[in-house]
Formats: structure tokens, sequence, C-alpha cells
């Protein structure tokens, strides 16, 4: 037997006919069309009150099956701050994680946030054991689920225009440029080319330029997408 909602007017809704959620504007029909029920069965209409019922209960059926509104991105930054809060993120650790859910190196999250790679290794570590997870890529997994990352998801779903290819590249170029896509650091770079760190400053910054990137991660998606160029060689491939 269904349980019923007795209103002030003392007409009877059955309760599952309610949804959990309606706007004051949806209950302000409701409720006129309850009083002018009430109304009816106090004129012995009948079947006018019942239409008047049928058209609240119609009211509160789309209600229900109306789907929920679209949170604003201002909204789910909030959430996100909350949330992050719950899990006892500082502010830092709560930045670093969206970048590293971006798929950003060390070292690019430590030019954005002007602090050092080491740093940014410390700020990681503490954010993998709040958050209970192995390693980055199940940190960026529960940051997705919980609500911790705010546009990242859907900007990666968004078709877009394939970029141009880059200017092309040195054959030096081309090298550190592998050696980057694979997350080496400049010190590890100039040992394995055996030539000075302020050469492979020099050339990553020369490439960042001429790929038209801002960091080694979009360089590294700009080799992977097949958008580098080598003079003379044609296309660079991983």
């Amino acid at each position: 037997m269904e349980s019923e909602l007795k209103t002030q007017s003392g007409v009877l809704l059955p309760q599952d006919d309610l949804p959990p959620v309606a706007t004051e504007y949806e209950l302000a029909i409701v409720l006129q069309h309850i009083k002018m029920a009430s109304g009816s069965v106090v004129a012995e209409a009948p079947e006018l009150a019942a239409a008047h019922l049928g058209k609240a209960i119609d009211v509160l059926r789309q209600a229900q099956e109306a789907p929920p509104p679209a949170k604003t991105i201002e909204e789910l930054g909030v959430i996100a701050l909350q949330r992050a809060a719950e899990l006892r993120l500082t502010r830092r650790e709560f930045q670093i994680l969206g970048f590293l859910a971006t798929g950003m190196a060390n070292i690019d999250i430590a030019q954005a946030e002007w602090v050092s790679e080491q740093t940014v290794k410390f700020h990681i570590s503490n954010i993998l054991r709040k958050l209970d997870a192995a390693n980055r890529a199940e940190a960026a997994f529960i940051a997705r689920r919980e609500g911790l990352v705010v546009g990242t998801a859907d900007a990666d779903e968004v078709d877009s225009p394939k970029p141009e290819p880059s200017d092309p590249l040195t054959a030096r170029q081309a090298e550190v440029l592998v050696f980057v896509s694979q997350g080496l650091t400049n010190q590890e770079i100039a040992d394995r080319l055996g030539i000075g760190l302020q050469t492979v400053r020099y050339h990553v910054t020369n490439i960042l330029s001429q790929l038209g990137v801002k960091n080694r991660t979009a360089a590294g998606k700009a080799l992977s997408e097949g958008r580098v160029i080598v003079k003379n060689k044609g296309i660079l491939t991983p």
C-alpha cells in the first residue's frame, strides 16, 4: 500500500509521486492546483477536483524526471575546495594535484608554481599519502572521482583542429626533445648527450619556442602527435 502525504488542505497525495527536489515555482503551481481541487470538492465537483490533482501530480513527476541544472565552473570550484579541505589537502597540494591530473611533469609544475622540482616531489608525496594512492595515475583518477579537478576532463574531450606541424628542429634539438618526452631532467639529458647543462637549457628553450608550446609536457605531446619535423629528415617519431 502506497504511503500518502496529507496537505494542509486535507487532500491526500501518493508520497511516491513526490520528487526529492522541486523548484519554488513548481511547488507554487502544485499548491495552486491543490487549492483549486479543494474548492472543487467543497463545490461537489469531484471530476474537476480529480483533474486539478492530476495536473499537480504531473508537475511533480516532470520535476522529478528533469535533469539537475548544470553547475557552473565557479560552483564546481567551491565544491572542489570543500572536498580538498575534507581530505586535508593544503591549498598548494590542491593546486599541484590539478596540474598532476592533466599529466604535467614535475619540472613543468615547478615552473608553473614558482617552486623547486624537489618541493613539487615533496608535495606529491603528501598528496599520494592523503589520497591513499599508490602512484600519480591513481591520484589523478581519485582526483577526478572526488570532484577535485574542475574542467580538465571536458577540455580534453572537446574536438579541436589539429595544430600545424612545427618549425623544423635540428638533429640535436630532436635528440633533446626525445629525452624531454621521456621525462628526463635537464641534468640527465646533459649527462646522456655529454654536453653542458646550460646548453641543454638553451636547446629546451628553443624547442618550446619553435613548437609554439609553453612547457615540456606540451612538447612531448607534440612529438607523440607527429607534429615535430626534423630538418632534412621529416617527421620525428618517439
